[in-house]
């Protein structure tokens, strides 16, 4: 990580050594004190849902460019419905909903219909290069959610720490996006329903922009922290977990600490 450990950097190495799997951190600030730690940053590990961070930038990237309307209608048709995370597979045929809407269910409550309905619309190549643009090449969206047949061929998506990191930092700084679409982002990811890792024991003064990810022997979470005027970015994959808790769990105690670094230094 650093040079000369420091408290939070000790507790997070404890972490990591502690936990039966691997652990893939990159922690920076955004502006402020200069705090960063990272783990295995280079290293890749199976996205899961994390890869959605990637689809969402693409879409406000086109939405921006004029080449997709956030108002273009959706029509829920049986065939589009998948299982897994989400709503969608449980509403009833011919809902009618905007691509904003998809983006926002895809992202909140990490609907996998809504995401395949958002990669469909935009393409997968289109999503790849929007991450090649970015220098995000430890990052790879080659299936649909739940497209078994395709990850039997070997497909399937990677992301690394470092990468997750760099797409935040965008993010959070909206570098890339127009205002209006850098906002919309951002109350996308304030939304995320799911928060029981980095956000479940965060002060009630915390805000937490982020998207979590989950398969079996894997537990992600990745978003910025905004805590008393602060702003740090985190990004935390693992990988080969015996118990899917575990990971849980310890992703909530770095987003602890994290956070009461922050209240008590800046940074």
């Amino acid at each position: 990580m650093t040079g000369v450990p420091d408290e939070l950097e000790t507790r997070v190495r404890e972490i990591a050594d502690g936990l039966d799997g691997r652990l893939g951190l990159v922690v920076r600030s955004l502006g402020g004190a200069d705090l960063r730690l990272e783990l295995n940053a280079a290293e890749p590990f199976p996205a899961a849902s994390v890869i959605k961070l990637a689809i969402l930038w693409t879409f406000f990237e086109e939405v921006d460019r004029g080449r997709l309307d956030p108002a273009e209608p959706w029509t829920l048709e049986p065939a589009a419905k998948v299982g897994g995370t989400g709503v969608l597979q449980l509403l009833g045929d011919g809902l009618r909903l905007s691509l904003l809407d998809l983006a926002t269910l895809m992202i909140v409550v990490s609907d996998n219909t809504a995401t395949n309905a958002v990669i469909d619309r935009l393409g997968l190549e289109r999503v790849q290069v929007a991450t090649g643009r970015l220098g995000l090449t430890g990052t790879a969206l080659r299936r649909r959610m739940l497209d078994f047949a395709a990850r039997d061929r070997g497909l399937d998506n990677w992301t690394t720490p470092e990468d997750t990191a760099r797409l935040l930092d965008r993010f959070a700084t909206g570098a890339g996006l127009s205002p209006r679409s850098a906002e919309r982002a951002r109350q996308i990811l304030l939304g995320q329903q799911f928060n029981n890792k980095l956000a479940a024991r965060l002060p009630p003064d915390a805000a937490l922009a982020h998207k979590t990810g989950e398969l079996p022997g894997l537990e992600h979470d990745a978003g910025w922290l905004e805590v008393g005027g602060a702003t740090v970015v985190i990004a935390t994959l693992t990988r080969d977990l015996r118990h899917n808790a575990d990971g849980t769990a310890a992703l909530a105690e770095i987003g602890r600490l994290i956070a009461e670094r922050l209240a008590r230094t800046g940074g």
